[in-house]
């Protein structure tokens, strides 16, 4: 079960958020509100933790994942997209399946991440394209939305010079069935070109995603 329907609310309803207050959406009297889909509410995120699946999906996969503006994770932006952190604690654990599961559904994603206190900027659609249960992150690579207004869809470009294959870091050690057991504390996996989504990195996030080149 891919929730499709849902993302592709979700995706619509940050059109219309960014066309109202631009590429910073505030928390407060903006991704508050949450939005519609089938006369329920819905929130975009769940600021106290990272990594979201609402109430209102019937599949496995994260909705939305975030990068607080005081984070305490080791979140970077790489050459490929970004590094982001396994919630601390068991790799099995619920949030961590449900990221873990938007990889092997290979499902969009939005991202937020926290510029300042109360805004965020958010990025639509992303996919997990890698899964690395011993280095306890996942690589986020920016896709594009295609199509009509009215009939956008998802899609994660394919060709070499755009993104990486997707894949699956192996663990020698676990056995095929069964998630990796790692430490309980997550750890900096800092890769070569890497850096972390300082406050300066933040303001200037995701602007290349959000103009009229890269927004098909």
């Amino acid at each position: 079960m891919r929730d499709d329907e849902i993302r592709s609310s979700l995706f619509a309803s940050l059109d219309v958020l960014c066309a109202k207050h631009g590429p910073e959406v505030p928390y407060r009297d903006g991704l508050d509100a949450g939005f519609a889909f089938r006369g329920r509410r819905v929130p975009f995120l769940n600021f106290q933790k990272g990594i979201y699946r609402a109430a209102a999906q019937r599949g496995p996969a994260a909705l939305s994942v975030n990068t607080s503006f005081r984070s305490p994770y080791d979140d970077q932006e790489t050459d490929t997209g970004f590094a982001y952190a396994y919630r601390a604690g068991d790799v099995d654990q619920p949030d961590n399946r449900a990221l873990r599961a938007a990889y092997d559904l290979q499902v969009p994603l939005a991202y937020f991440v926290g510029t300042r206190p109360g805004w965020y900027r958010p990025a639509w659609p992303v996919f997990v394209t890698v899964d690395d249960p011993e280095g306890r992150r996942v690589t986020l690579t920016p896709g594009r939305m295609v199509g009509p207004y009215d009939e956008r869809e998802p899609l994660l470009p394919r060709s070499s010079a755009d993104t990486p294959s997707v894949k699956h870091v192996s663990v020698s050690t676990r056995p095929a069935s069964v998630h990796a057991s790692c430490p309980l504390t997550r750890t900096s996996a800092r890769s070569a070109g890497s850096k972390r989504l300082d406050c300066s990195t933040r303001r200037t996030l995701f602007r290349t995603l959000r103009s009229p080149g890269n927004r098909l």
